[in-house]
């Protein structure tokens, strides 16, 4: 049996969208470490607004997970937590 070009992009994108959705569900673990972490310094979202030059609204929507967020911002919460974010790719 031979693939049509048809059966290898369909799976090709069907890798792809599975691939995005682990990173999304890893991506808001990340997220929920981080907010338990800044908890756990006893630092308020208005801390960390402060010290990221932002508001407590935005660190509260940051928190929730639900947007797309830059690798930037998260960056940047991290550092204003104490912590730093380590990356790596893998195929």
């Amino acid at each position: 049996m031979t693939m049509t070009t048809r059966s290898i992009v369909a799976g090709a994108t069907t890798d792809m969208a599975e691939r995005r959705r682990i990173m999304e569900v890893r991506r808001r673990q990340a997220i929920a470490e981080l907010a338990a972490q800044r908890r756990a310094t006893g630092l308020s979202q208005t801390d960390i607004a402060a010290r990221m030059g932002t508001s407590q609204s935005a660190i509260a929507r940051f928190e929730t997970g639900d947007g797309d967020v830059r690798a930037t911002t998260l960056e940047r919460y991290a550092a204003a937590i104490g912590c730093e974010i380590t990356w790596f790719v893998r195929p």
